[in-house]
């Protein structure tokens, strides 16, 4: 409420100066540097050498048209599809939605810090603990989804000196990894929703055609 209170006294000429002018001007430029972990910093990080990505600093780049048309559509199938689960009435579906929105924040932001990330917390640990509970996940599947979450505990910041041998486009997927890894997560727990939502059609069907005979 205070916070609310504070913003009647910014000027509504400021307000335009800034959806206006800044906004449009900052959103079309982005720093590539590996602590930046955004869907726009990992493409970018595809078409300029991967060595300005781990330098400490860098300049704000203009975004390649096409990157910038890429996050805009990813960033709208995203809004579509958790709009699409909230607007279910199942709570679990209602929560997934909003930790998904939630970790869009630092993925379609042109500047998603790693620190940022914490936004993504609610969804990996979500995945996490279906993995951790569910036996029918099996022994591989939940190591991976624990090496996920241990790769997420290492400092974004963090130079894998053994991997300056690897080609920049696998480096790249390295150093992109709180992007991927909370991408992949998303994934995972929607695609869980799905199949879960079709057995339970299914097992509807079975009761209805058995109750009928």
């Amino acid at each position: 409420a205070a916070v609310m209170l504070f913003l009647s006294w910014v000027t509504i000429d400021l307000y335009v100066t800034y959806f206006t002018d800044l906004l449009p001007r900052m959103s079309g430029r982005t720093i590539v540097n590996i602590i930046n972990q955004s869907l726009t910093a990992f493409l970018m990080r595809f078409v300029i050498p991967l060595r300005e990505a781990l330098s400490h600093g860098g300049a704000a780049l203009v975004v390649d048209t096409w990157v910038r048309w890429v996050n805009i559509s990813f960033l709208a199938a995203w809004c579509v599809g958790t709009g699409l689960l909230m607007s279910n009435t199942r709570h679990h579906r209602q929560i997934v939605a909003a930790s998904c929105l939630l970790a869009a924040i630092p993925m379609f932001s042109p500047l998603g810090w790693g620190h940022a990330y914490v936004f993504a917390l609610p969804i990996i640990l979500i995945v996490f603990h279906r993995y951790a509970r569910n036996d029918r996940e099996g022994r591989f599947a939940r190591g991976a989804m624990l090496a996920a979450l241990l790769a997420l505990m290492i400092p974004v910041y963090h130079r894998f000196l053994a991997a300056d041998a690897l080609p920049s486009a696998l480096q790249n997927l390295l150093y992109s990894r709180y992007f991927l890894l909370t991408l992949m997560c998303c994934v995972l727990e929607m695609n869980f929703l799905k199949m879960f939502s079709a057995s339970q059609t299914e097992q509807s069907e079975v009761e209805t055609c058995a109750t009928s005979k």
